[in-house]
């Protein structure tokens, strides 16, 4: 299983609908929550500063399932 090179958590691609997400600056691979799907770029890539990252750490998208 790959790692998010933020916050090294295990991306499980056993779970349908899970894919890896890789920045297109850096190359590196990332959990849905470091990642911004829209750009294509990781949250470093970004600019986006350690605390806001840690501010957006709590929140998280919840998504149904039928």
């Amino acid at each position: 299983m790959p790692l998010c090179k933020t916050c090294k958590e295990r991306i499980d691609l056993s779970q349908p609908y899970v894919r890896v997400n890789i920045c297109w600056k850096c190359r590196k691979t990332f959990c849905d929550l470091h990642f911004d799907k829209s750009k294509n770029l990781c949250n470093r890539c970004l600019g986006i500063s350690k605390e806001e990252m840690e501010a957006r750490k709590g929140f998280r998208f919840s998504f149904i399932r039928r």
